[in-house]
């Protein structure tokens, strides 16, 4: 079954875990937990946990629902939450998501060991040399229209971090949240 989610929702659920914490968080930081998030459910479940692609973006991977959903904020803490339309009454809801337990584990693990690190610091750790990011990025030869990181290249890439190292920590230069192993399938 390839269930897959609409970033605006997760971005919701990242954004409620946060608050909860009593974290704040920007669209930066934001899009890249939801990027880390995507890497991890990659290697964990073996599909992709968002609907929308990632693209690259100076400041590293995001989603343009997700970026255009908060641009207003710009640096600045988010305090509201995403919307779509509901076509059947045309008027906006709050994006919501609904994750089973396993992949909800998974999540909070991720917000958990994520979200306390500055958004500069996420930053620079989608930005790894031979990374998803910058092997899009610095692209050489034909157009790469939208710049987008193919899921394929995240996996793979997430896939050998998982394999050469073991249980690390989140602040770590290649991050996984603690014991990924657990929810390999």
């Amino acid at each position: 079954m390839d269930k897959r989610y609409d970033a605006r929702g997760i971005a919701n659920l990242i954004l409620d875990r946060t608050d909860q914490a009593g974290r704040a968080i920007s669209n930066m930081a934001l899009n890249k937990l939801i990027y880390f998030s995507h890497a991890w459910f990659l290697v964990s479940f073996r599909r992709p946990l968002v609907l929308q692609h990632f693209e690259a973006w100076q400041h590293g991977p995001l989603i343009q629902d997700v970026y255009h959903s908060f641009k207003k904020f710009r640096d600045r803490p988010i305090t509201s939450r995403a919307e779509r339309l509901d076509r059947v009454s045309a008027k906006y809801i709050k994006c919501e998501v609904e994750l089973d337990r396993s992949e909800l584990a998974l999540l909070s693990r991720i917000i958990e060991d994520y979200s306390p690190i500055p958004a500069a610091k996420l930053r620079g750790m989608t930005h790894v040399l031979g990374g998803p990011w910058e092997r899009v990025w610095n692209y050489e030869g034909a157009s790469n229209p939208g710049m987008i990181i193919p899921d394929d290249l995240i996996a793979a890439y997430y896939g050998r971090r998982l394999l050469s190292i073991g249980d690390m920590d989140a602040y770590s230069e290649s991050p996984q949240p603690t014991s990924l192993r657990s929810f390999r399938q």
